[in-house]
């Protein structure tokens, strides 16, 4: 009767055991999923704005196996203290989605390129974002805003300003923007503040200047 109490026992935690380093490895996945997602967002249309980032698909195997060690921690934990290793786990991919979760929001992608002060006052109305493989992350979008805008954008920058021709910013072709605006630039990017429709339209880059096409 002993041993058969045993060997229930021990399919219980052998059981247990594979829950918890699945669930623990699959909440990891999704949370890093979201860590390296890139933005396709437009106020106007965009449900669910993030997508799949070539780096996460390239990187699968690596992603995969930092997650069953995050998993296999709570794994080992779990053979003496069963409940205790669920909670830790839960509780550890539920801040760590969180976080991810809560940095890759398009408002707080904008934070990143045009400071807090200026994303929270102004309205997005499309970003995107990806990687270059070699080159580092880069974005481009619109956003409406107001006079003051710029300046809280130009606060934490050093730019140079310049009227520019308008349908120099192939990135753009689509948007029907005035013939001139001013130009704001650094080395990660540029600004073009459009005079017709209170609109800023950008494209930046985390590490190379980007370059006007002719």
């Amino acid at each position: 009767m002993a041993d058969s109490v045993k060997t229930e026992n021990e399919k219980s935690k052998k059981k247990f055991t594979w829950g918890l380093f699945l669930t623990g490895t699959f909440l990891f996945l999704i949370a890093i999923w979201f860590g390296m997602s890139s933005l396709d967002y437009k106020a106007s249309e965009t449900v669910f704005p993030f997508r799949t980032a070539g780096w996460f698909v390239i990187g699968f195997i690596f992603v995969a196996l930092v997650a069953c060690s995050f998993s296999a921690v709570f794994c080992l934990i779990a053979q003496r203290f069963y409940k205790t290793a669920w909670v830790l786990m839960l509780i550890a991919s539920s801040l760590f989605l969180f976080k991810t979760v809560n940095a890759a929001l398009p408002y707080n992608q904008l934070a990143k390129i045009i400071g807090g002060k200026a994303a929270a006052e102004v309205k997005l109305e499309e970003l995107h974002t990806g990687d270059s493989f070699n080159d580092g992350e880069w974005a481009y979008g619109i956003i409406s805003c107001n006079e003051s805008t710029i300046k809280l954008i130009t606060e934490s920058k050093v730019m140079e300003h310049e009227i520019s021709i308008a349908n120099h910013f192939y990135i753009f072709k689509n948007h029907k923007l005035p013939e001139t605006g001013d130009l704001y630039s650094d080395n990660h990017g540029y600004f073009y503040v459009s005079p017709g429709d209170s609109k800023i339209y950008f494209c930046w880059h985390s590490s190379i200047n980007i370059k006007k096409a002719n």
